[in-house]
């Protein structure tokens, strides 16, 4: 993994619009993951709602939803029959605004994306990074601190499956 996040590194220095691989893009499971977080059918509160992102890698994933209102509600600034308050009734007023952390076990994949981070203007914790090896490193600054009462939403892209095949789950797991 290392080396995957040393090209994508080096290829957003050549072209900082390259932020990297978005994962499992072919089937779009990104974005009915935001549909669905968005839609109410799980009732979460986009202004508190926390993410904890395991294997975030790039960081794409958090920074979609940090983002998606925003996109939004720019697209409905551009439409004067909108309302005018900024508190439409639209999805643009859906911008998760809560907690936001991302994990992974590579070093490289962290500072990728911190790094992206703060070219976004991500900046004062609004989407925060650390390295953990959740198979042999207790969960740390996952739990600590501001992160002490736990996740509302816990975010996995591939982790688990493939931690769980080496048979390593088993009564190995940490409450988040």
């Amino acid at each position: 993994w290392d080396a995957l996040y040393t090209r994508e590194s080096s290829n957003h220095a050549a072209d900082p619009t390259d932020e990297g691989t978005i994962w499992f893009d072919d089937s779009s499971a990104e974005d009915k993951l935001v549909t669905l977080l968005r839609s109410s059918t799980l009732g979460i509160d986009p202004a508190t709602t926390s993410f904890l992102d395991l294997g975030t890698g790039n960081g794409h994933l958090l920074f979609r939803l940090r983002d998606e209102g925003v996109r939004e509600e720019e697209e409905e600034d551009s439409d004067d029959d909108e309302e005018e308050d900024g508190e439409g009734e639209g999805e643009g007023g859906k911008l998760f605004k809560g907690r936001m952390l991302g994990t992974d076990y590579s070093p490289t994949s962290i500072s990728f994306a911190r790094a992206v981070a703060a070219e976004r203007g991500l900046v004062d914790g609004a989407v925060e990074f650390v390295e953990w090896d959740i198979l042999n490193s207790p969960p740390g600054a996952v739990l600590s601190g501001t992160n002490s009462d736990g996740w509302d939403v816990v975010l996995d892209k591939g982790t688990f499956d493939a931690g769980g095949g080496e048979g390593r789950w088993v009564g190995g797991g940490h409450e988040l």
